[in-house]
């Protein structure tokens, strides 16, 4: 999710982790725009809940967590963007 008027986003995923278990991590930061189709990314705090049991690091920015995200295409019901370690967001 991209907020852009506050330049923040996050980032969940939720899959069946070891054993079946659901597992969600969740990324939260902000970004600084660098070029007209590219964001700067820092993450701020992550979330990690595997099977009920919640981890929290609040604190992912002292560790330098970043990266950026390239749109690639956008239209009023859809955004495609890349990221610097090859994800693709849809």
């Amino acid at each position: 999710m991209i907020d852009t008027s506050k330049s923040l986003l996050s980032n969940t995923a939720v899959y069946q982790g070891l054993l079946g278990i659901r597992t969600t991590v969740e990324l939260n930061g902000y970004f600084n725009k660098v070029g007209p189709n590219r964001k700067d990314v820092r993450f701020k705090t992550a979330q990690v809940d595997f099977g009920g049991f919640k981890v929290v690091f609040p604190h992912m920015d002292l560790f330098g967590v970043s990266g950026w995200l390239e749109t690639t295409f956008v239209d009023e019901h859809i955004r495609i963007c890349r990221g610097n370690r090859g994800s693709l967001f849809v």
